[in-house]
């Protein structure tokens, strides 16, 4: 009897197929982002020079994403994804002229932290390949909302504190800016109102690099660094 009922349930996935007609939907999931950060060279009032050193860094996503679908081909969806918190490692050199002959260490950790939530209005194109899999190509606006801030680790000469090394963290600098997201993937009909999908995206931002003062010098100004995030995540849609 046992089975019995295992063949029947392998046979109705086996048979399982995409529901075809509009309605609505969800998507939720999770994956990794590649954050490619450009270089990034600014001059204290000192005048250290502080420069990029690794722009790279994998950081975890999730997602979750509400639309409907018109016909068997078009749907649209209003979609909210978290990013984890990336690091771009920059170093200072000793400080310049006089002060750089006196026995000062260099600095030991410099990075710039940044995280960031994406909005996005996603319109997709699938194409079934077959009854239980299809291809998907989307390309939308989004918003994307990044906060960044500066943390240091220094050795403690002339700070006015017993000699040491201090680590320390600054103000968050919030930015607001459009962009938009461009993703290839495919799904598998679980059943016929269930599926599973693999999505490999793009979607370009900028961060604003926040004001910091340590021993007075402003380390570093307002500017803004651009974001290449490669995405791919794994989801599971649910339609009516």
């Amino acid at each position: 009897m046992t089975s019995l009922k295992i063949a029947t349930v392998f046979s109705l996935l086996a048979l399982s197929t995409f529901a075809q007609t509009p309605g609505a939907f969800v998507n939720v999931g999770g994956g990794l982002a590649r954050f490619n950060a450009g270089s990034f060279t600014e001059t204290t009032s000192f005048g250290e020079v502080l420069q990029t050193t690794d722009k790279r860094d994998a950081v975890g996503t999730a997602h979750i994403a509400f639309g409907y679908q018109f016909d068997e081909n078009w749907d649209l969806a209003v979609r909210t994804t978290i990013y984890g918190t990336a690091e771009l490692k920059m170093s200072f050199p000793q400080y310049p002229g006089i002060m750089s002959i006196l026995p000062m260490p260099s600095y030991t950790r410099n990075v710039l932290k940044y995280d960031a939530v994406q909005f996005a209005l996603i319109p997709s194109y699938t194409y079934a390949f077959t009854e239980k899999l299809r291809g998907r190509a989307s390309a939308g606006l989004t918003c994307i909302e990044s906060k960044s801030h500066f943390e240091t680790t220094y050795y403690a000469w002339f700070s006015g504190r017993p000699n040491g090394t201090f680590s320390e963290s600054y103000t968050k600098e919030k930015n607001t800016a459009w962009s938009y997201q461009v993703s290839l993937g495919a799904e598998y009909a679980v059943t016929h109102n269930l599926s599973i999908g693999i999505t490999g995206g793009y979607a370009p931002f900028k961060i604003k690099t926040p004001p910091t003062n340590i021993f007075v010098a402003t380390r570093p100004s307002k500017s803004k660094v651009n974001v290449d995030a490669f995405e791919a995540d794994l989801a599971i849609n649910w339609r009516q």
